[in-house]
């Protein structure tokens, strides 16, 4: 076995467990070469149904496990424990593959031998899988974001990759480097990262010596509103902001150590993602943001991001505005008449150009979005065709709750 779909599911999950078998399985490669390991952290869905009748009915090996109880972050753990290959690839369960993505990662890991492991690109759908959200930001992305490229000395693909490794999907490794990583740290230490337990497993082989590939290719969809993290927080994004943030930093300055370049551009990227002003304004609009919460969020910015040019003249300002004025003088703007007539659309075309290049000046993008956006749309038709079909199978079968169709 060369590779291993290692799965770590729970309940309520059913259904979009279903939808990734089913991206994998239509997958073109040559048999005998990929397995699927499920580790199962005690759902009551009817998964183990699913999954046993599914195994049945396909050549890839599926081996399933189910804990009586919930685990915690053992359950992917264990997930990497049930594989033989020689490589992991570890999907979320809400998560789904492109169509080649399997063919384009064996052939990579065929091609470099002695890499440990790679990040292929993704795209971003709704929770329906119904609606194209886009590519990551192109900060998170690597420079030249659309060229394969092995990162080979130590520390670099922490540098370019470290924002993707807070994504579970998106990441191929040697499994014996994943368990060197594992017995290293212990469960105690890799508990204590919460929802990045995963990333800094990921990210301590990616640290290593043996090199880590980039695939540019839009490989793996993600399913956005579906986090378990912020049900948890019922939704309140600036307490799920707090919390990720808090959790990546500590991870990242684990993993980064003393190299403090590497650590002080990860900052940078977690500041422009999650505090830049567009952000910011987010929370303090909403109508649960407290003057406690702008305290803790004025106190929380300056300690973590102090070191970043970028913060003080974009953030700071809007930081020190309470955010009962925030909504105040946003609800004055939606009732502010406004002119008749329609826009300029040089002067729009020139406001987006400003906007664009003062972007690319502070740092906080690469000038490479016109180029993502049309690999996004060779993709994007391609994409929509596969999970159509794929869903039209799955409610044939009546393994699906019958519903709307995908449409572009």
């Amino acid at each position: 076995m060369k590779l291993a779909i290692c799965i770590p599911t729970h309940n309520g999950r059913k259904s979009q467990l279903r939808e990734l078998l089913d991206s994998i399985a239509q997958q073109q490669f040559e048999k005998g070469r990929v397995e699927i390991c499920i580790s199962d952290n005690a759902s009551t869905d009817g998964s183990a149904e699913m999954v046993t009748a599914y195994a049945k009915r396909t050549d890839v090996p599926i081996h399933y496990f189910r804990f009586s109880k919930d685990m915690g972050v053992r359950n992917f753990i264990n997930a990497i424990g049930l594989a033989k290959a020689e490589y992991c690839w570890l999907m979320g369960s809400d998560d789904a593959m492109m169509p080649g993505s399997l063919q384009a990662v064996l052939m990579a890991l065929d091609e470099y031998e002695n890499i440990g492991g790679c990040t292929v690109n993704k795209l971003n759908f709704d929770v329906t899988l119904s609606k194209l959200a886009g590519p990551d930001h192109e900060i998170v992305l690597p420079e030249n974001p659309l060229q394969p490229q092995v990162f080979g000395k130590k520390g670099d693909a922490i540098s370019e990759l470290g924002m993707t490794f807070l994504f579970m999907s998106a990441h191929v490794f040697r499994r014996d480097l994943w368990n060197e990583a594992f017995l290293r740290n212990g469960i105690d230490k890799i508990s204590s990262m919460n929802y990045f337990a995963h990333s800094f497993l990921v990210a301590q082989v990616a640290a290593g010596q043996a090199g880590w590939l980039w695939i540019p290719d839009f490989l793996v969809v993600q399913r956005l509103g579906n986090s378990s993290a912020r049900e948890e927080l019922r939704k309140r994004e600036l307490a799920y902001a707090l919390q990720s943030t808090n959790d990546a930093m500590a991870f990242f300055l684990e993993v980064a150590g003393q190299d403090i370049p590497s650590y002080r551009e990860l900052l940078r990227k977690l500041y422009v993602i999650y505090w830049n002003p567009l952000q910011l304004l987010r929370y303090k609009l909403q109508q649960s943001c407290s003057f406690a919460d702008d305290i803790k969020m004025l106190g929380y910015c300056s300690r973590s991001f102090w070191r970043i040019r970028l913060f003080w003249p974009t953030a700071l300002p809007l930081l020190l505005m309470p955010s009962y004025l925030a909504r105040l003088v946003g609800a004055l703007q939606a009732w502010a008449p406004r002119p008749p007539g329609k826009s300029n659309p040089a002067r729009q075309e020139w406001g987006a150009y400003v906007t664009a290049r003062t972007l690319i000046f502070l740092g906080v993008e690469r000038g490479a979005k016109q180029e993502i956006g049309r690999a996004v749309q060779d993709s994007r038709a391609t994409a929509y065709r596969f999970f159509e079909t794929n869903r039209r199978r799955a409610i044939e079968e009546e393994s699906l709750p019958h519903g709307s169709t995908l449409t572009e």
